[in-house]
């Protein structure tokens, strides 16, 4: 077993998109996903899971999903990440033990749709600090998220939500650590504050220093095209929020497919 103090795990920590092909165990897949649970979370309530995806099939469905990434089909550990509000409530109203709610409670808000989506995130990082403690790397694949194919391929219903898949494996590349902006650009004492011209081009020159990202071009370029969106891209989207009951208030019934208490 490999280890590493916390801080250089965060601070090394890169996007592997080469693997070796070696598996990896499974107590070390477990364990990985036992660091991911760990996260802090709102009110302790854990609105997320984890799909640990091994049938080769489905593993082969997300790759041509995901923009067919090699890397998604080179990890020898694909882990899809999700906002989970569905199995947390039907723990609730389907307990013997659970109390008369008042009938407001009925619907679901935003509001905890969104610290779903928050708490799965912090999942995922933790799971990736971990996977780097163990001497292994990791990717995350953004194109899962809120994917028509993604949610049809794990079946997920009616309050699950695809935020990423994370990809683990053994390296098979030393891949530079890329930069990120400096503090003054994301730092702010006691209240936030526009960015002066001077900081914008001290901080874009700061990115430009990622060749793999920015290629013949600037970061700013590549941030505004990274930003761009199609009306189709975002039909889909759409249709992906409703499909999952992420998008406006939902009745609880159908997250849990029980009959609620009046």
């Amino acid at each position: 077993m490999v280890s590493m103090e916390v801080m250089d795990a965060i601070s090394n920590r890169r996007s592997i998109r080469k693997y070796q092909d070696k598996p990896v165990p499974e107590e070390t897949v477990l364990k990985i996903v036992e660091a991911g649970v760990r996260a802090p979370c709102g009110c302790s309530l854990q609105k997320y899971s984890i799909i640990w995806v091994k049938d080769e099939e489905k593993r082969k469905i997300l790759w041509e999903s995901c923009r067919k990434y090699p890397f998604i089909l080179e990890a020898p550990v694909t882990l899809a990440i999700c906002a989970d509000l569905r199995n947390l409530l039907r723990m609730i109203y389907t307990s013997e033990n659970t109390p008369s709610i008042d009938n407001e409670v009925n619907l679901i808000s935003i509001k905890h749709k969104f610290k779903a989506i928050f708490d799965a995130g912090l999942v995922a990082e933790n799971m990736t600090i971990a996977a780097e403690s163990f001497g292994l790397g990791s990717v995350f694949i953004g194109s899962a998220f809120a994917n028509l194919n993604v949610i049809e391929t794990l079946n997920l219903p009616t309050g699950v939500f695809p935020l990423c898949l994370l990809c683990i494996g053994y390296p098979d590349e030393d891949p530079s650590i890329r930069p990120r902006l400096p503090l003054h650009s994301v730092l702010f004492i006691d209240e936030y504050k526009d960015l002066t011209k001077e900081k914008i081009e001290d901080a874009a020159q700061n990115m430009n220093a990622d060749a793999r990202v920015t290629g013949n071009t600037v970061w700013i370029k590549h941030a505004k095209r990274k930003l761009s969106t199609d009306a189709e891209t975002e039909r889909k989207l759409k249709l992906a929020f409703i499909k999952t009951g992420f998008l406006s208030n939902e009745n609880i019934d159908t997250y849990v497919n029980v009959k609620i208490k009046e």
